[in-house]
């Protein structure tokens, strides 16, 4: 576990049975060939097929 986990559940208000998903859509070999629409309907199948509730995060870089 990362050094900074407890930061981030803080800092994002982290409930104690909900999930922390960062999702960086920008960086990797095929990010920009992801649809906005694919990257929405991705994140509703992980968060409708997860047992816990998931709390989403979307990063770039700026």
């Amino acid at each position: 576990m990362s050094d900074r986990k407890e930061y981030w559940q803080q800092h994002y208000q982290k409930l104690t049975n909900e999930k922390l998903i960062f999702i960086h859509p920008g960086t990797g070999g095929s990010s920009g060939c992801v649809p906005v629409e694919k990257l929405v309907q991705l994140m509703i199948n992980v968060d409708q097929q997860t047992q816990s509730a998931c709390h989403f995060i979307l990063t770039f870089n700026g």
